[in-house]
């Protein structure tokens, strides 16, 4: 079984007391595909801010499109006092199946 992690060290910024919806993040693995489950995204706040800031992000949801590969949505929340600047953590998994058709630990 394996994990990956990725920074995708790309930088955004969300307003205080902002909502954003509709991020969505694809890839296409040549030697497993596009099902990397599980995932995980989490807006990862950078350094050196103003003030404390608390991001979350929700409602992330798997789809697929009718022809295409699998893609992931999400959304995030600033529920800080102050503008935020984040990157993206995402982080998954390929995991073997059980003999008992439960994925392996610890997935």
């Amino acid at each position: 079984m394996t994990a990956t992690y990725v920074n995708q060290n790309v930088h955004f910024s969300i307003p205080a007391n902002t909502t954003y919806v509709g991020y969505s993040h694809t890839w296409e693995n040549t030697t497993a595909g596009p099902n990397h489950g599980p995932v995980w995204f989490t807006a990862d706040p950078e350094p050196r801010q103003p003030a404390e800031i608390k991001l979350t992000t929700f409602d992330i949801t798997k789809c697929r499109r009718a022809n295409g590969p699998v893609f992931y949505e999400y959304s995030v929340r600033n529920n800080s006092s102050t503008d935020a600047f984040f990157s993206l953590e995402i982080v998954w998994g390929n995991h073997e199946e059980a003999a008992s058709n439960k994925p392996a630990e610890p997935w």
